[in-house]
């Protein structure tokens, strides 16, 4: 059977690199030639080629491991327990780390060289592939930031990116070498040390650079990002969180439907006092389909069922999820807390559920502390009046009004962040029966004015039947009519027809947030009256936010100036209308508005939404909204698709990616990876680029397109060092072919300045031509060497470039053996010499000296094994090899 041709590549290039520093060119290739035996012995034996048992992934960094370190591998089985038992036979057993049957697979610690002689030759195993953790690409599948208008954020307001803030994610390590977590991520004492995916996802949603792909990026990507582990389910020490400067920490966990406010949602109650600014943003959780079954809403189906007591904190937000068209989504836990309150406070597109919800909460509210920072010297603003701003900016959906399944709305970073830019809000203290005011001037044409009252309130005592210490009273006064509103409440007696009623207006003495909405509001002076209905001690503060919108105006959110959709794909594009008219006609234009096309002239503007088929083009693209006699146009966006990506070659001095060709398009951006951010580098009209590396330290690079002078979508990022590319050559195979043939394929890179491309082979006066091959446009060759000689036939590959510079392949050789059965090298030798068997099978080795005397005895193990004489004297030895007591082997050895 022929030889797997990268088994023996691998081999021959794992021996030369342990030998390389002590042994001779020509010691090196017989050395070669031995262990390449081995490989011929285990191929000889399995039903399949070795190298079709491991990945890609193996492949790459085989070379590079060290060959007796032991490290997890999956392991996957024709038969698993066949392969357990063959691992008892082997002395493995005992390293077996975990089992999935169903999919026949083991994790195994073991060595790169236990795997070379153990586990690829036996038939039972069908793919080896080492455990790694994804390093440079995390790409998010369902990543959308414009439900919760957070790429408006990024259009409008392009400085605003958390720059300032700290944010902790509390759970396992984020994967700290993430391209998008790049000189921005804080190891400390408190993270923990197991590095999860989700981790990395909840920190690149919170704060990814957008380094990997467009959707890479989070919602503050110029925040810095630290890890707390929740192997501790309190929160961190007040010192902790001053030390490292931390505002938001992210809580994207649960344990348990718990419904009862226990020692943990006190000690977060308490945390959040004692440290003003800083916002515990959590999950509600995955159970939303399920009941409680202890507290006061047990056995009652789809209500009160948040996933941890720490959850029933006062002064924390909980979020829930819904999918892109503002749905509550089924598996999104939902409230009232054990007491009553409003739970989840906001909800977000979760699409891993209630987890990224509360990471993109976790992020647009870094964005508000960075301009609340800059806008008042540096001072973080309280956690309480930030809730406030996102609470009150959020959008209803679902019930009208608050409800026990999407709170006060779906989160809008963009109404939020303008709110607190406008500074939309006022704060105050108040003691026992103090009473303040507040007025707010209210413009003509206002459809919904918002009010939204928050406080932190003290901890209460662990399993309290009401966790609500201090109650403050709010009501909005229109002194002119003399009309009055009191905040919305809910019904909260433990009955399902009771948790369906819609809100109404009244004292609210179970939440330390209250909301007031006023529909259509008449123009003028406002009163907001706030009231210290019991104040346990002291002095409470608080926090108020108002916003307003106006009737008639229509927004486009998706997309924004920096927004690219792909060409033939389903998007949904989002907007914002408060026209009474029903419907309007939505039309596209991709040449600028000189022209054009209907996409529907019926479109339901109350469902802020419509999704559209791209059509297949590389352009920019601009949308119109026609409601009645009124056009609104949005910005300009672009039409692409992901340009492919690929290294030419790399070279001791330079290296050359490509990409694919973009239609009709103008130039393109080449970028390179900075110490946080991708930079750009060069603007080419070429499909290629040549970088030297003195210039062009960094590993990372990624090509844009540019349309009609418009950036547009961003390639993957890569790592050209480990796209399988040497300096032109991307694989170079020599094999044995119909038992006296040699084999030889060849791979490039690229054709780019190559003048010709030569096939070498070794002789006693060096290396000859055997084959000039004739350059095409082709990158892969073939060639058969019919004249093989008995021992090593060596090859190599020299590429003849334009510029006079030569490129060398490694040598790789082919083993002719022609039924030799034993070797022994090197001879002479001087520390230890190899014996390379046939057969393994009960077979001794037995070293005499010139009087006969026996001087050494071995038993072979294995089909190569070392044998060291560094004890034995120089001179002549004679060697015998016995096999089953008869005598298959004898010879002699000069020791130096």
């Amino acid at each position: 059977m022929a030889l797997s041709p990268i088994i023996l590549i691998l081999t021959i290039m794992d021996f030369l690199y342990h030998f390389s520093v002590t042994l001779s060119l020509s010691m090196k290739m017989f050395l070669s030639l031995v262990y390449a035996m081995i490989i011929l012995q285990a191929a000889a034996q399995e039903s399949e080629p070795a190298y079709r048992k491991i990945s890609p992934n193996f492949i790459s960094v085989k070379n590079s491991l060290n060959q007796d370190s032991s490290r997890p591998f999956f392991v996957v089985a024709k038969n698993i327990e066949k392969l357990k038992e063959f691992l008892v036979e082997k002395n493995l057993f005992q390293f077996i780390i975990s089992e999935y049957s169903k999919s026949n697979l083991l994790v195994l610690t073991v060595t790169v060289r236990q795997i070379d002689s153990i586990l690829l030759p036996s038939s039972l195993v069908h793919f080896i592939d080492p455990i790694r953790t994804p390093k440079e690409e995390i790409i998010i599948d369902g990543f959308d930031l414009s439900p919760n208008k957070i790429n408006q954020v990024h259009d409008r307001f392009t400085l605003i990116n958390g720059k300032g803030t700290v944010v902790s994610v509390k759970e396992n390590k984020p994967d700290s070498t993430d391209i998008d977590l790049k000189g921005r991520f804080i190891s400390t004492s408190l993270t923990s040390s197991k590095s999860t995916s989700h981790a990395t996802i909840m920190s690149t949603i919170i704060a990814g650079a957008g380094n990997s792909y467009f959707t890479g990026k989070g919602v503050s990507w110029g925040a810095e990002i630290t890890s707390s582990d929740f192997a501790n389910l309190l929160p961190d020490a007040n010192l902790d969180y001053k030390l490292y400067n931390i505002s938001v920490q992210n809580h994207s966990y649960g344990t348990g439907i718990e419904n009862y406010y226990g020692a943990d949602a006190a000690a977060y109650d308490a945390s959040t006092i004692s440290n003003p600014s800083l916002i515990h943003v959590f999950s509600a959780g995955n159970s939303g389909d399920m009941a409680s079954i202890a507290g006061p809403y047990a056995g009652i189906d789809r209500y009160a069922n948040l996933t941890g007591s720490f959850k029933m904190a006062k002064n924390i937000i909980t979020v829930g999820g819904i999918d892109p068209f503002y749905n509550i989504s089924s598996m999104s836990s939902r409230g009232p807390t054990y007491d009553g309150r409003v739970r989840p406070e906001l909800v977000a597109f979760g699409q891993d559920g209630s987890s990224g919800a509360a990471a993109l909460v976790s992020g647009t509210a870094l964005l508000l502390q960075q301009v609340y920072k800059e806008q008042n010297s540096g001072l973080l603003p309280s956690s309480a009046l930030i809730k406030s701003v996102l609470l009150n900016s959020a959008d209803d959906i679902g019930a009208k009004g608050i409800d026990f399944q999407s709170g006060f709305g779906n989160l809008n970073a963009y109404n939020a962040l303008v709110g607190i830019i406008n500074q939309q809000y006022f704060s105050g203290d108040l003691s026992q029966g103090l009473v303040q005011e507040f007025r707010l001037n209210v413009p003509l044409n206002v459809q919904q004015l918002k009010i939204t009252i928050c406080w932190n309130d003290p901890p209460a005592k662990a399993n309290d039947d009401k966790s609500l210490i201090n109650d403050i009273d709010i009501k909005v006064i229109h002194p002119q009519s003399g009309n009055y509103w009191h905040p919305w409440v809910l019904n909260k007696f433990p009955h399902v027809d009771s948790l369906n009623q819609i809100a109404v207006r009244k004292k609210d003495s179970v939440n330390n947030i209250e909301h007031i909405t006023i529909d259509n509001p008449s123009s003028g002076s406002y009163v907001i009256e706030v009231k210290g209905y019991k104040i346990s001690s002291g002095v409470q503060s608080y926090y108020i936010s108002y916003q307003w919108n106006t009737m008639n105006q229509f927004e486009w959110q998706f997309p924004m100036s920096r927004d690219n959709l792909f060409g033939s794909s389903n998007t949904t594009i989002r907007w914002a209308s408060t026209f009474t008219t029903p419907s309007g006609k939505l039309y596209y234009s991709t040449d600028l508005g000189k022209s054009w096309n209907l996409i529907s002239a019926d479109v339901d503007l109350k469902k802020k939404n419509y999704q559209w088929k791209v059509p297949d083009t590389f352009s920019t693209v601009m949308l119109q909204m026609m409601i009645g006699n009124q056009i609104f146009i949005s910005d300009t966006s672009t039409i692409s698709s992901r340009l492919k990506t690929g290294v030419g070659y790399n070279c001791v001095d330079s290296f050359l990616i490509h990409w694919s060709k973009a239609s009709n398009n103008d130039s393109y951006i080449v970028y390179q990876l900075g110490k946080k951010y991708l930079e750009p580098i060069n603007s080419v009209n070429d499909t290629g680029l040549v970088l030297h590396k003195s210039t062009h330290a960094s590993l990372h690079y990624s090509i844009g397109t540019m349309i009609n002078g418009k950036p547009g979508l961003k390639s993957y990022t890569f790592n050209y060092t480990t796209q399988g590319i040497g300096c032109y050559i991307k694989s170079y195979i020599v094999d044995l072919l119909n038992s006296n043939e040699g084999h030889i394929q060849l791979e490039l890179g690229t054709t780019f300045n190559v003048q010709d491309i030569l096939i070498e082979k070794w002789s006693r006066n060096g290396f000859f031509t055997i084959q000039k091959i004739p350059l095409t446009s082709a990158l892969r060759y073939t060639f058969i060497d019919n004249k093989l000689l008995t021992g090593g036939n060596v090859y190599r590959i020299r590429i003849n470039l334009i510029n006079g510079k030569k490129v060398y392949s490694q040598s790789e050789t082919i083993y002719y053996l022609n039924g030799i059965n034993y070797l022994v090298y090197p001879n002479p030798a001087k520390t230890d010499f190899v014996i390379v068997s046939k057969d393994t099978d009960n077979t001794e080795l037995i070293v005499y000296n010139t009087t006969g005397q026996k001087i050494l005895v071995k038993k072979i193990t294995s089909t190569v094994q070392n044998i060291s004489v560094r004890n034995l004297k120089r001179g002549m030895h004679f060697i015998l090899i016995k096999s089953k007591e008869k005598k298959v082997f004898q010879g002699s050895i000069l020791i130096q």
